[in-house]
């Protein structure tokens, strides 16, 4: 069997022991509590970007599971080809909110829980849209790391269920940072990765975004949602966010406010490719040339 295959088949198992003790998945919508949980950014490289889950709770029991869009299959063959080139399948996953989270509780990472005010209507549906994405068929995803990842899965997954006024909400708000900024930012920690990442970006990552945008980042949509208003089914609206705790506080350095001037950096690079360029172009003409293209 396949690892993707065993993730999928772990996944369901992991759902029907929540099933099992707490009525996760068959308690009536009127008991579900839906909380959106933002883990913050952690120590390794992939963990600077920060993360998040849907929570789903069963409130007579108070038992609950996880659903989060990051889980990657390192087993799979074309795993290095697929990184290497960008295209990237990504997986859903759920797991107990418990195991869930203590993992980076233990690591020293923040972990914050924002219980949102859906009906018992929107809750239903959410749940009913999560166990259809656990099927094998649906569990993979084409990642993009800005446009596609675990923290839009769950922004998409939620203006869907909350009739779409989501997007428009955070689509108003122009976002202080750019794509670029925002990468160069969190990356700051790990030079040697940053500089090559900044490098191979494109003048796309410059333009100026909106919070939509923004909330690639797990911590923006977390931040940007405190301030949408829903409706509240009586010709009214109400926060979105109707509780918010922190479960665990940070314990980490925590990122800069404001990306790094890498001018001098990317000025040093150019000026050792332009030495290079010219001690080689006498015997490797090729080489010197090619060097010029970067």
């Amino acid at each position: 069997m396949r690892s993707s295959e065993i993730c999928a088949l772990i996944a369901l198992f992991c759902l029907g022991g929540v099933s099992a003790r707490a009525g996760v998945l068959t308690a009536p919508a009127e008991d579900l509590r839906v909380s959106l949980v933002t883990y913050g950014p952690g120590q390794v490289y992939w963990e600077r970007f920060g993360h998040n889950a849907i929570r789903i709770r069963d409130r007579v029991s108070g038992e609950s599971g996880d659903f989060n869009y990051g889980v990657f299959d390192f087993e799979d063959r074309a795993f290095l080809l697929n990184f290497a080139r960008g295209h990237m399948r990504y997986m859903i996953d759920a797991e107990h909110s418990d195991v869930n989270q203590q993992d980076y509780i233990d690591a020293g990472r923040s972990v914050l829980e924002q219980r949102l005010a859906l009906s018992a209507e929107q809750a239903g549906k959410l749940r009913s849209f999560l166990i259809w994405n656990l099927q094998p068929e649906n569990l993979k995803y084409e990642y993009d790391y800005l446009t596609s990842n675990c923290s839009t899965k769950i922004r998409d997954v939620l203006n869907s269920v909350l009739g779409g006024v989501l997007e428009p909400a955070l689509a108003a708000r122009p976002a202080p940072l750019t794509y670029r900024q925002q990468i160069d930012r969190l990356m700051a920690p790990e030079p040697l990765m940053m500089l090559p990442m900044d490098l191979g970006m494109g003048p796309s990552t410059d333009r100026p975004l909106n919070e939509w945008q923004e909330s690639f980042l797990p911590m923006v949509l977390a931040r940007e949602i405190r301030g949408v208003s829903i409706p509240d089914g009586h010709g009214g609206a109400e926060p979105l966010v109707v509780e918010e705790r922190e479960i665990s506080p940070n314990r980490l350095q925590p990122p800069g406010q404001s990306s790094p001037n890498l001018s001098w950096r990317l000025g040093g690079v150019g000026l050792v490719l332009a030495v290079v360029m010219l001690v080689s172009r006498p015997r490797f003409p090729t080489f010197s040339a090619s060097l010029g293209v970067i």
